[in-house]
């Protein structure tokens, strides 16, 4: 009996045309091979366009985004922080590395992101921010949440 050859299909196989090798020549060309390039730049003015804002800032990753995320909130010891229990370690680390204090709290167990009647229960005098985490494509309730964080003067940090 003949062995069959085993075909594997790539879990993700990029497509790259040629104005993908132009724009990464352009990039190359520049020697900006890090952040804050031609091409960040003008993707944070499209942002900041589209949105309204003031300020964008890309970032490397969503750990990196929820650092600076943390440290703009200049946590101190003591400062508590609202995180539901069901997350990735980042999101607690983001906290510790501020210096706040994480706080668990419950999920909704059919979309995995944080419950907010137990959010609530946790809210105390030191609760300085609510960090939800969307999980799977389903959002958090934000609408609650966000009438518990403006009910207790708390920052979202989303």
């Amino acid at each position: 009996m003949k062995e069959e050859k085993k075909r594997l299909i790539p879990f993700n196989k990029p497509f790259v045309d040629q104005s993908v090798a132009d724009y990464l020549h352009k990039v190359f060309d520049s020697g900006k091979l890090s952040g804050d390039g031609v091409f960040c730049k003008e993707a944070e003015t499209e942002l900041k366009r589209l949105f309204g804002m003031k300020h964008a800032l890309l970032t490397t990753s969503c750990t990196h985004a929820m650092e600076i995320a943390t440290m703009i909130l200049s946590l101190q010891p003591g400062n508590e922080v609202i995180l539901q229990s069901f997350t990735f370690v980042s999101t607690a680390n983001a906290v510790l590395r501020a210096g706040g204090t994480p706080v668990f709290c419950e999920i909704n167990a059919k979309t995995f992101t944080p419950d907010p009647k137990d959010v609530e229960k946790r809210i105390t005098k030191k609760t300085k921010a609510i960090f939800p985490v969307h999980y799977a494509g389903i959002s958090a309730e934000m609408d609650e949440i966000m009438k518990l964080a403006e009910a207790h003067n708390l920052y979202v940090i989303e």
